[in-house]
Protein backbone atom coordinates (compact mmCIF):
# COMPACT_ATOMS: atom_id res chain seq x y z
CA UNK A 1 0.00 0.00 0.00
CA UNK A 2 1.41 3.35 -1.07
CA UNK A 3 -0.39 6.63 -0.36
CA UNK A 4 0.19 10.22 -1.44
CA UNK A 5 -0.94 13.52 0.03
CA UNK A 6 -1.40 15.59 -3.14
CA UNK A 7 -1.49 19.31 -2.40
CA UNK A 8 -2.94 21.36 -5.25
CA UNK A 9 -1.27 24.75 -5.16
CA UNK A 10 -0.46 27.74 -7.33
CA UNK A 11 2.73 29.59 -8.01
CA UNK A 12 1.32 32.72 -6.36
CA UNK A 13 0.73 30.69 -3.18
CA UNK A 14 4.24 29.27 -3.30
CA UNK A 15 5.75 32.70 -3.76
CA UNK A 16 3.60 34.02 -0.92
CA UNK A 17 4.78 31.33 1.49
CA UNK A 18 1.38 29.68 1.87
CA UNK A 19 2.77 26.18 1.47
CA UNK A 20 5.54 26.96 3.94
CA UNK A 21 2.85 26.87 6.62
CA UNK A 22 2.08 23.29 5.66
CA UNK A 23 5.77 22.41 5.57
CA UNK A 24 6.24 23.91 9.02
CA UNK A 25 3.36 21.94 10.53
CA UNK A 26 1.64 18.74 9.45
CA UNK A 27 3.81 17.86 6.44
CA UNK A 28 6.63 17.17 8.90
CA UNK A 29 4.58 14.21 10.16
CA UNK A 30 4.52 12.49 6.76
CA UNK A 31 7.99 11.01 7.41
CA UNK A 32 6.56 9.02 10.33
CA UNK A 33 4.80 6.73 7.85
CA UNK A 34 6.93 4.65 5.50
CA UNK A 35 4.03 4.13 3.09
CA UNK A 36 3.12 7.83 2.79
CA UNK A 37 4.58 10.65 0.67
CA UNK A 38 3.51 14.14 -0.27
CA UNK A 39 3.99 16.45 -3.22
CA UNK A 40 2.88 20.02 -3.99
CA UNK A 41 1.60 20.46 -7.54
CA UNK A 42 1.73 23.52 -9.78
CA UNK A 43 1.00 24.52 -13.37
CA UNK A 44 3.38 26.43 -15.63
CA UNK A 45 0.63 28.32 -17.47
CA UNK A 46 0.63 26.22 -20.64
CA UNK A 47 -2.78 26.16 -22.31
CA UNK A 48 -4.79 22.95 -22.55
CA UNK A 49 -5.16 23.03 -26.32
CA UNK A 50 -8.69 21.68 -25.85
CA UNK A 51 -12.17 23.00 -26.45
CA UNK A 52 -13.02 24.45 -23.03
CA UNK A 53 -16.69 25.17 -23.61
CA UNK A 54 -17.84 22.74 -20.90
CA UNK A 55 -15.64 24.06 -18.11
CA UNK A 56 -16.36 27.69 -18.99
CA UNK A 57 -20.09 27.03 -18.83
CA UNK A 58 -19.73 25.17 -15.54
CA UNK A 59 -17.73 28.05 -14.09
CA UNK A 60 -20.38 30.59 -15.07
CA UNK A 61 -23.23 28.45 -13.75
CA UNK A 62 -21.47 28.17 -10.39
CA UNK A 63 -21.76 31.95 -9.89
CA UNK A 64 -18.14 32.48 -10.85
CA UNK A 65 -19.01 34.29 -14.07
CA UNK A 66 -16.91 37.37 -13.32
CA UNK A 67 -13.91 35.24 -12.40
CA UNK A 68 -14.39 33.13 -15.52
CA UNK A 69 -14.49 36.25 -17.66
CA UNK A 70 -11.27 37.56 -16.12
CA UNK A 71 -9.50 34.22 -15.63
CA UNK A 72 -5.87 34.38 -16.81
CA UNK A 73 -6.25 31.78 -19.55
CA UNK A 74 -3.25 33.02 -21.47
CA UNK A 75 -0.64 33.28 -18.77
CA UNK A 76 2.97 33.93 -19.72
CA UNK A 77 4.86 30.74 -20.49
CA UNK A 78 7.09 29.82 -18.81
CA UNK A 79 6.69 31.30 -15.35
CA UNK A 80 9.81 32.73 -13.82
CA UNK A 81 9.70 30.24 -10.96
CA UNK A 82 11.92 27.32 -10.00
CA UNK A 83 10.03 24.56 -8.15
CA UNK A 84 11.34 23.42 -4.78
CA UNK A 85 12.33 19.82 -4.20
CA UNK A 86 8.84 18.84 -2.99
CA UNK A 87 7.04 20.71 -5.79
CA UNK A 88 6.14 19.40 -9.24
CA UNK A 89 5.21 21.71 -12.10
CA UNK A 90 3.18 20.43 -15.05
CA UNK A 91 2.47 21.90 -18.45
CA UNK A 92 -1.03 22.98 -17.56
CA UNK A 93 -2.79 26.25 -16.66
CA UNK A 94 -2.14 27.42 -13.10
CA UNK A 95 -5.36 29.39 -12.62
CA UNK A 96 -8.57 28.70 -10.69
CA UNK A 97 -10.65 27.91 -13.77
CA UNK A 98 -8.46 24.96 -14.77
CA UNK A 99 -8.25 23.14 -11.43
CA UNK A 100 -9.59 19.91 -12.95
CA UNK A 101 -6.91 19.89 -15.63
CA UNK A 102 -4.23 20.25 -12.97
CA UNK A 103 -5.86 17.50 -10.90
CA UNK A 104 -5.87 15.19 -13.91
CA UNK A 105 -2.11 15.69 -14.29
CA UNK A 106 -1.59 15.11 -10.56
CA UNK A 107 -3.56 11.88 -10.61
CA UNK A 108 -1.73 10.60 -13.68
CA UNK A 109 1.59 11.31 -11.95
CA UNK A 110 0.40 9.36 -8.91
CA UNK A 111 -0.52 6.36 -11.07
CA UNK A 112 2.76 6.53 -12.97
CA UNK A 113 4.65 6.50 -9.68
CA UNK A 114 2.91 3.52 -8.16
CA UNK A 115 0.51 5.11 -5.67
CA UNK A 116 -2.57 3.13 -4.61
CA UNK A 117 -4.33 5.99 -2.79
CA UNK A 118 -4.30 9.77 -3.17
CA UNK A 119 -5.51 12.21 -0.56
CA UNK A 120 -6.31 15.36 -2.51
CA UNK A 121 -6.24 18.70 -0.69
CA UNK A 122 -5.43 22.38 -1.17
CA UNK A 123 -2.65 24.74 -0.13
CA UNK A 124 -4.91 26.13 2.63
CA UNK A 125 -5.86 22.72 4.06
CA UNK A 126 -4.57 21.51 7.43
CA UNK A 127 -4.28 17.73 7.82
CA UNK A 128 -3.82 15.70 10.99
CA UNK A 129 -1.60 13.06 9.38
CA UNK A 130 -1.87 10.59 12.26
CA UNK A 131 -5.67 10.61 12.09
CA UNK A 132 -5.59 10.55 8.30
CA UNK A 133 -3.52 7.38 8.18
CA UNK A 134 -5.74 5.65 10.75
CA UNK A 135 -9.01 6.82 9.20
CA UNK A 136 -9.87 3.58 7.39
CA UNK A 137 -9.39 5.12 3.95
CA UNK A 138 -8.57 1.68 2.50
CA UNK A 139 -12.16 0.56 3.08
CA UNK A 140 -13.76 2.68 0.36
CA UNK A 141 -12.95 3.84 -3.17
CA UNK A 142 -13.92 7.51 -2.82
CA UNK A 143 -14.17 9.31 0.54
CA UNK A 144 -14.86 12.89 1.57
CA UNK A 145 -17.16 15.35 3.29
CA UNK A 146 -20.06 16.06 0.97
CA UNK A 147 -21.38 19.59 0.61
CA UNK A 148 -24.35 19.16 -1.72
CA UNK A 149 -27.13 16.80 -2.75
CA UNK A 150 -25.03 15.62 -5.70
CA UNK A 151 -22.65 13.96 -3.25
CA UNK A 152 -19.53 15.76 -4.42
CA UNK A 153 -16.67 15.96 -1.91
CA UNK A 154 -15.54 19.28 -0.49
CA UNK A 155 -12.16 19.79 -2.14
CA UNK A 156 -10.84 22.20 0.47
CA UNK A 157 -11.50 19.70 3.26
CA UNK A 158 -9.78 17.02 1.19
CA UNK A 159 -10.89 13.70 -0.25
CA UNK A 160 -9.54 10.22 -0.99
CA UNK A 161 -9.33 8.48 -4.36
CA UNK A 162 -8.09 4.92 -4.72
CA UNK A 163 -6.33 3.50 -7.77
CA UNK A 164 -9.59 2.47 -9.39
CA UNK A 165 -10.84 6.06 -9.19
CA UNK A 166 -7.55 7.47 -10.44
CA UNK A 167 -7.65 5.25 -13.51
CA UNK A 168 -11.19 6.40 -14.31
CA UNK A 169 -10.51 10.09 -13.78
CA UNK A 170 -7.30 10.21 -15.81
CA UNK A 171 -9.19 8.82 -18.80
CA UNK A 172 -12.26 11.04 -18.37
CA UNK A 173 -13.09 14.17 -20.35
CA UNK A 174 -12.79 17.34 -18.28
CA UNK A 175 -16.28 18.84 -18.32
CA UNK A 176 -16.33 20.71 -15.00
CA UNK A 177 -13.87 23.31 -13.75
CA UNK A 178 -13.52 22.20 -10.08
CA UNK A 179 -11.80 18.89 -9.43
CA UNK A 180 -14.11 17.94 -6.54
CA UNK A 181 -17.25 18.50 -8.61
CA UNK A 182 -15.72 16.79 -11.62
CA UNK A 183 -14.81 13.70 -9.58
CA UNK A 184 -18.13 13.76 -7.73
CA UNK A 185 -20.16 13.68 -10.93
CA UNK A 186 -17.88 11.48 -13.04
CA UNK A 187 -17.24 8.55 -10.70
CA UNK A 188 -20.93 7.67 -10.09
CA UNK A 189 -21.25 7.13 -13.84
CA UNK A 190 -18.84 4.24 -13.27
CA UNK A 191 -20.68 2.87 -10.25
CA UNK A 192 -18.53 4.61 -7.63
CA UNK A 193 -20.32 6.85 -5.16
CA UNK A 194 -18.76 9.08 -2.55
CA UNK A 195 -18.56 7.59 0.93
CA UNK A 196 -19.48 10.60 3.11
CA UNK A 197 -17.17 11.17 6.06
CA UNK A 198 -17.80 14.30 8.20
CA UNK A 199 -14.35 14.09 9.79
CA UNK A 200 -13.00 16.11 6.86
CA UNK A 201 -13.92 19.59 8.02
CA UNK A 202 -13.96 23.31 7.46
CA UNK A 203 -12.66 25.96 9.83
CA UNK A 204 -14.01 27.44 12.08
CA UNK A 205 -16.82 24.87 12.39
CA UNK A 206 -14.55 21.82 12.48
CA UNK A 207 -10.81 21.46 12.92
CA UNK A 208 -8.54 18.80 14.47
CA UNK A 209 -7.85 18.87 18.20
CA UNK A 210 -6.81 16.26 20.76
CA UNK A 211 -10.42 16.06 21.95
CA UNK A 212 -12.12 15.21 18.64
CA UNK A 213 -11.82 12.91 15.64
CA UNK A 214 -11.69 15.64 12.98
CA UNK A 215 -8.99 14.93 10.40
CA UNK A 216 -8.73 18.13 8.35
CA UNK A 217 -9.62 21.80 8.29
CA UNK A 218 -10.06 23.99 5.25
CA UNK A 219 -8.83 27.35 6.50
CA UNK A 220 -9.68 29.72 3.61
CA UNK A 221 -8.14 32.80 5.26
CA UNK A 222 -5.34 33.73 7.70
CA UNK A 223 -3.75 30.48 6.62
CA UNK A 224 -0.35 30.83 8.21
CA UNK A 225 -1.52 31.83 11.69
CA UNK A 226 -4.30 29.26 11.84
CA UNK A 227 -2.14 26.45 10.46
CA UNK A 228 0.36 26.84 13.30
CA UNK A 229 -2.34 27.44 15.91
CA UNK A 230 -4.18 24.22 15.03
CA UNK A 231 -0.93 22.26 14.92
CA UNK A 232 0.00 23.41 18.42
CA UNK A 233 -3.34 22.19 19.78
CA UNK A 234 -2.88 18.61 18.58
Amino acid sequence: MKALIAVMSWIAACRGGVNDSQRGTFLQDVAKFSDLDYKIFLGDGTGTGEDEYDINKSFESADYGAKAKNAPNNLKVPFDYSPKVDELMFQVPDDFLHASYKAKKMWQWALDNGYDYVFQCMSDTYVDVEKLMHSGFEEHDFIGCTYDTNRCPHGGAGYWLNKKCLEIMTKAHVDYWADDGWAGWTLPKHGIKLYPDPRYGNFPYNFPTRQNNIITAHLNATVSDMMYSIHQQR
